[in-house]
């Protein structure tokens, strides 16, 4: 990856319904030679790719990758391959990936055979007409199973998206029109009178459909807007804008989003642990920024609000049942700051946030306190000192915070690195094992 960004709050719905919780935006290495590389690992980690362009249109990757995580017999394997090729005005591109693990089965208790299985099928094609005019075709489907060996029961999710995109670009504006078609289906067994049996059946098979209409105006080298106006076929069409001014080193922004909800928070079986809630409404929100930027200095003061914010609780607090729920009214109010010191050499990046829902309470797994303090002596190796703050997790229950250093080290294709150096235990989720020390390093070569 050689270019990462984030687009946070109501102006990341921009790029669609949803994507209201943020957007992140990266760019491929356009590689120029053949390379192979190996990487080694904690946890049984271990991964081979290769990277080949018989000419210089054409790109093909594949790689294959053993792992294993905290969780009782959590060993698995992924292998991805991707081809992409370019002819003139046209590209094409397909990528697929297959995902094994063998998991804890039922209860959270180890059941050996019990496996996860998770297959991503994506294909592209894109064409430019004109200077002015490109449309793109894209097809994508994920199949995610839960296999019960002892049971011989397979519980699958699939999830279908087909879609049609047509761009229209000129200095001061450009226009999008988005067409998209969405099928979800899931067959879930469960034991339902704890009889050892797997034999009640949950299905949903849910279909949409998604049109929408978006503008980017330049209005002035100061001021930019932009609007998007959505309709699914299942709800109310709604339009959101957002509209930003530049002065100076200060960018005052506003913008509207919606969220709408996903088949499995509307649709997913009750199996006994939660399930789905059909009564869920969309999501919106309204974000009020001020960024202010010059030479080594960027901050950002943000505040948001949120009506019927989508949150999956746990109802009632420790009941491990889990639903989604509309929160009437929420509220996120922060601010961030990122700082250079000694010829960029050290980097400090700090956040605060304020949460609060139509109670008064935190909203869950939001840390109020974040920040981090990286040294690069060189171009070859950093060390970053990482915070992250006390999240609630329900009612009853805050997670502590935690303060982790991490090592970095790459030079002449070779790289070493260490995620929390002194193996300081932490968890990420309640109930979830505790996060360890992680050691990685690996090799590429040109070939």
């Amino acid at each position: 990856i050689s270019y990462i960004s984030t687009t946070k709050g109501a102006f990341s719905s921009f790029y669609g319904s949803t994507g209201g919780g943020g957007v992140i935006e990266f760019e491929g290495k356009n590689y120029t030679s053949n390379i192979l590389g190996f990487k080694f690992g904690s946890n049984s980690y271990k991964k081979t790719f290769l990277t080949f362009m018989p000419d210089e249109n054409t790109l093909f990757f594949t790689s294959s990758k053993d792992f294993s995580d905290n969780m009782p017999s959590s060993d698995g394997r992924q292998l991805s391959h991707y081809l992409k090729h370019n002819n003139n005005n046209t590209s094409a591109s397909v990528y697929f990936t297959d995902k094994k693990k063998y998991t804890p089965g039922s209860l959270s208790l180890p059941q050996p055979g019990n496996y996860t299985l998770d297959e991503l099928y994506l294909v592209s094609l894109e064409h430019k007409l004109n200077s002015d005019i490109d449309f793109k075709i894209s097809l994508n489907k994920l199949e995610n199973i839960f296999f019960d060996n002892a049971l011989s029961v397979e519980n699958p999710t699939n999830t279908q998206n087909t879609g049609f995109q047509l761009n229209y670009t000129q200095p001061k504006y450009a226009l999008t029109f988005n067409h998209e078609k969405t099928e979800g289906k899931t067959t879930q067994y469960a034991d339902t009178n704890w009889d050892g049996t797997w034999d009640t059946v949950f299905i949903y098979n849910e279909k949409k459909d998604i049109n929408s209409f978006k503008g980017e105006l330049l209005i002035s080298d100061n001021l930019f807007s932009s609007f998007r106006f959505e309709k699914h076929d299942n709800l109310e069409s709604f339009t959101t804008y957002n509209i930003a001014y530049k002065f100076d080193s200060f960018t005052l922004s506003y913008a509207t989003g919606v969220t709408v909800p996903t088949f499995n928070d509307l649709y997913w079986p009750d199996t006994g642990w939660g399930g789905g809630n059909p009564a869920l409404t969309e999501e919106k929100s309204k974000n009020l920024m001020l960024s202010y930027s010059k030479n080594n200095f960027k901050t950002s003061v943000y505040h948001n609000t949120f009506d019927n914010l989508i949150e999956w609780k746990e109802v009632p607090a420790g009941s491990f049942i889990w639903i989604p729920v509309n929160v009437s009214e929420a509220e996120i109010t922060g601010i961030e700051i990122e700082k250079f010191f000694f010829d960029n050499k050290v980097k400090l990046t700090a956040g605060y946030e304020h949460t609060e829902d139509e109670n008064g309470s935190s909203l869950i797994y939001r840390e109020k306190r974040k920040g981090s303090l990286t040294y690069q002596a060189d171009d070859y190796s950093a060390v970053t000192l990482k915070h992250t703050g006390k999240r609630k997790h329900n009612a009853a229950v805050t997670l502590p915070g935690v303060t982790t250093v991490n090592y970095f080290y790459e030079k002449d294709g070779f790289f070493f690195n260490i995620n929390n150096v002194f193996d300081k235990k932490y968890t990420i989720n309640y109930d979830y094992p505790d996060e360890k020390r992680s050691v990685m390093f690996g090799v590429t070569r040109n070939i």
